[in-house]
This record gives C-alpha cells, sequence and structure tokens, in this order.
C-alpha cells in the first residue's frame, strides 16, 4: 500500500525537477512563463501518453481525462511557484 503513495511524490518531484531544469536553461522567470512552461511539458509528456493509452489501450475517456486535468493543473501550479521563486 505504502508504494501506491511514494509513486506519486516521485512523479512529482521529477516533473518539478525537470520544469526547475527547463526553466534556469531558458532563464525564464515569473509565475505567467512558469506556468507556461509547464503547460509545455504537460502537453509534451502527460497528454501525449494519455492519447496512447485511448487510442492502445482502450482506456475510459473520463478517467483519462481526469488524470489528465489534474496533471496540467499540478505542472500549472508548480511552474507558477518555481516562475514566481526565480
Amino acid at each position: 500500500m505504502g508504494k501506491l503513495y511514494v509513486y506519486p511524490i516521485h512523479r512529482h518531484v521529477i516533473h518539478f525537477g525537470v520544469l526547475a531544469f527547463i526553466m534556469a536553461s531558458t532563464a525564464s522567470s515569473g509565475g505567467s512563463n512558469g506556468a507556461f512552461m509547464g503547460f509545455l511539458i504537460w502537453s509534451a509528456s502527460s497528454a501525449t501518453d494519455a492519447v496512447g493509452r485511448l487510442l492502445w489501450e482502450r482506456k475510459n475517456h473520463s478517467s483519462c481525462f481526469d488524470q489528465c486535468v489534474a496533471t496540467v493543473l499540478n505542472l500549472w501550479i508548480g511552474g507558477a511557484i518555481i516562475g514566481a521563486l526565480r
């Protein structure tokens, strides 16, 4: 049961680490730039993964949509926070 709680934490740490690295590499700062970078990372990774699950694994549309919305909100908020702190 503990693995079910540890995995999302690791996933978010990796997402936010990559987000912070990309923001530092592009010298972007500010909450709006961070939110935009979060959206770009989401569209490049999570959104494409969700489309693949819909097409190949025939997953339920509503569960994929819920997961996509949760992930994009996490990356938008995380990007805005990282950008505001820069």
